[in-house]
């Protein structure tokens, strides 16, 4: 049987601590030359992927934010899959972080970030075109920020990251499209 595309993550899968191996980017490169198409598929907003990611050129498509944002590095064309949640949830959540980020003392970033939180400016609240990220930390102000609001919106938690996304966005409904 001969596949047609390689649909992969990012963090942990193709990178670690954000770095790509030279092996892994001379595979991809040979995958692309046989023919083939390369999916990229992350939790990470567009802007750090082209900001940060230098193979990401490689790349046919791209699934960023979890599946909210279709990206194709090749004509830079963009298709947002649902609305960002509202201002008023966004700075709600942003107020009740920053009080609970003043306790922690500035702790909140999970270990297996650090690396990348060196050469990155990190944000404890992260706003994409759709997601909004946070750290485990904050996991509990989350929830409750949403249960307050009763808006219509899903958490998944990965690797020490919180997203927050619109129900029925997730990196697989982001592929079918």
């Amino acid at each position: 049987m001969k596949y047609l595309a390689l649909a992969t993550d990012f963090d942990g899968t193709l990178a670690t601590d954000g770095i790509v191996e030279e092996s892994t980017s001379k595979s991809l490169e040979l995958w692309r030359e046989s023919g083939r198409k390369l999916i990229l598929i992350t939790g990470r907003p567009l802007d750090n992927l082209i900001d940060h990611v230098s193979i990401i050129l490689m790349f046919d498509w791209v699934i960023a934010e979890n599946g909210a944002v279709l990206y194709q590095p090749s004509t830079k064309v963009e298709k947002i899959l649902a609305e960002r949640p509202s201002e008023v949830f966004i700075s709600c959540l942003r107020d009740r972080i920053d009080q609970k980020q003043q306790q922690l003392q500035n702790q909140g970033i999970p270990e297996e970030f650090s690396q990348i939180a060196q050469t990155q400016a990190l944000e404890i609240l992260g706003v994409g075109r759709v997601i909004i990220a946070t750290w485990e930390a904050y996991l509990e102000i989350t929830q409750k920020t949403i249960q307050e609001l009763g808006v219509n919106l899903k958490i998944i938690a990965n690797k020490g990251a919180v997203m927050i996304l619109p129900e029925g966005i997730n990196k697989a409904s982001g592929l079918k499209n």
